[in-house]
C-alpha cells in the first residue's frame, strides 16, 4: 500500500479478492485515500454482481467493463500468444485477467489481487484484518 502512483485493486466478489481490498480500502481510508477497484464480466455476470456488492459494501470507487463472447474470442489469440500455453481453465482466467488489467491501467499504476491467496492461511489474513 506504499505506493506514490495511484492504487487499485482486482475485485471479482470472490473471497479471495475481496479479503485483499477490504483490507486495501481500510488502509487507504486510514490514510486519506479512496481505493479504486476493478471488474470485467459479461452482462449480468455473477461476479460483476458480487463485485458491485462489496465494492459498495467497502467504500471503494469501483470501475467495471462488461464484455460479450465475440470481444472475447477476439482476444483469445493474443491472451493465448502471451500465455505461450494452451490449458482452458487457464486461458479462462487469463482472458478476464487480461480484460481488467487493460481496464485497470486506464486508471492506475499499481493493482494488488487476490491471485494466488488460495495457499495463504486464512488466519494470517485475519490476524492482518484486525491489526490497525
Amino acid at each position: 500500500m506504499m505506493s506514490d502512483v495511484p492504487l487499485g485493486v482486482f475485485l471479482s466478489g470472490g473471497l479471495d479478492s475481496s479479503i485483499v481490498a477490504a483490507i486495501a480500502a481500510r488502509i487507504a481510508e486510514r490514510d486519506g485515500r479512496r481505493l479504486m477497484s476493478f471488474a470485467v464480466g459479461s452482462e449480468c455476470s455473477p461476479d460483476l454482481l458480487a463485485a458491485r456488492e462489496v465494492a459498495a459494501f467497502i467504500g471503494t470507487e469501483h470501475h467495471e467493463a462488461i464484455f460479450d463472447p465475440s470481444q472475447a474470442q477476439a482476444l483469445l489469440p493474443t491472451v493465448i500468444r502471451s500465455m505461450e500455453l494452451f490449458d482452458p481453465r487457464t486461458v479462462r482466467s487469463a482472458l478476464a485477467n487480461y480484460l481488467v488489467a487493460e481496464l485497470a491501467g486506464r486508471h492506475v499504476k499499481v493493482v494488488l489481487t487476490g491471485e494466488g491467496s488460495d495457499g495463504l492461511p486464512l488466519r494470517a489474513l485475519a490476524q492482518r484484518a484486525r491489526t490497525p
